[in-house]
């Protein structure tokens, strides 16, 4: 099965990938308008398609709240120490002005509407000083002219929300996920290669972008975000991939020395158990790919799994080295911890439906 993109693919491969189509028509369009529309400045509008089109509706939002706030602050601030700081040096005003920009920025935790303002205030200060009453409302209208425009498109041409995108990327991650246990599993049962700790890591900057994109996610899906289905199931999602994670990685440095003993049924309890939540990561990514929910009754471990304890009850193995006991002991909790995750998540799945279709 092919591993879709972590990150959630926005087009087809191509000469031409869609959110660079939509970018480049609803660019022009915005610029023929302006054009058109006779009204001067409308450049900026044109700017701003540029400047807050992201990759999703929630990160343009985000964006474009940030350039519209940055573009009044900046205006509100030029206005006042234009007049207000005419005594002072050139420099000193305008550096105060740009100080306070920068502060306000801070206080609110901008992340790109600062540096707006702050061009606002240069471009206020230095090159429309004889017309602030029309430049800096003309500036701002057509900013929000384009952040309107951005939003539009990417809500009608070639949608592209943060839902889908995350709903993809963790589907790709999943699916990830099952040739390492498969890996793991084989390891346990015989001698053989256990995954690779590239592949490990390569799975782990999976995950990293894709908890990187949550706040776009919640600025899509607005107030009470913290509440909603989508990201509670995301946050158990994220849990439930660290711990297989982990316990990959804990298998990879605990591998059984020696085969065929008294413990090579505890081994192969391991590797079914392992090989079963390969299986369930392989369900998992067809049903967050699909956005129907998780159509499969909740997991339950492999038979030979729930007969561990008896086999540890047996006197053979009480006379198998202590550094292996240690090792076993080890794994098994990291069995028993992502088995847990995953109950945790498929039980916020199925008693909330398909949140994330």
């Amino acid at each position: 099965m092919k591993r879709p993109s972590p990150s959630g693919p926005a087009a087809r491969p191509g000469l031409w990938r869609r959110d660079e189509l939509r970018l480049a028509l609803v660019a022009g369009l915005t610029n023929g308008f302006a054009w058109i529309s006779g009204m001067p400045f409308g450049y900026y509008a044109t700017m701003a398609v540029a400047a807050v089109m992201a990759d999703t509706y929630g990160g343009s939002l985000a964006l474009g709240r940030q350039r519209v706030l940055g573009t009044i602050a900046g205006g509100l601030i030029v206005i006042t120490f234009y007049d207000g700081l005419a005594g002072l040096p050139f420099p000193l005003g305008i550096a105060l002005a740009l100080g306070l920009q920068r502060l306000l920025g801070g206080l609110f935790g901008w992340k790109a509407g600062y540096k707006v303002g702050g061009m606002v205030i240069v471009m206020g200060w230095l090159v429309h000083n004889d017309q602030l009453a029309q430049w800096l409302p003309l500036r701002l209208a057509w900013t929000v002219f384009g952040v309107v425009v951005a939003l539009l498109s990417l809500r009608l041409l070639w949608p592209a929300t943060a839902v889908a995108r995350s709903r993809q990327g963790w589907g790709g991650l999943v699916l990830s996920l099952a040739p390492l246990l498969d890996g793991a599993a084989a390891a346990i049962s015989r001698p053989g290669n256990p995954p690779k700790p590239d592949q490990l890591a390569a799975v782990r900057r999976d995950l990293m972008r894709l908890r990187a994109a949550v706040p776009a996610l919640r600025d899509e899906l607005g107030g009470a975000s913290s509440q909603q289905p989508v990201l509670l199931l995301l946050a158990r999602l994220d849990e439930c991939c660290s711990r297989l994670l982990g316990l990959v990685q804990g298998v990879q440095r605990r591998l059984p020395q020696e085969f065929g003993d008294a413990m090579q049924a505890l081994h192969l309890a391991e590797a079914d158990l392992l090989t079963s939540l390969a299986r369930r990561m392989e369900l998992w990514s067809q049903a967050l790919g699909s956005g129907r929910g998780l159509q499969a009754p909740r997991f339950e471990p492999p038979p030979r799994w729930h007969a561990c304890e008896a086999m540890l009850d047996d006197a053979a193995i009480n006379r198998v080295a202590l550094v292996r006991l240690q090792h076993l002991a080890a794994r098994h909790q990291l069995c028993r911890q992502a088995i847990e995750a995953i109950q945790r998540t498929e039980r916020v799945w199925l008693d909330r439906g398909a949140p994330l279709s």
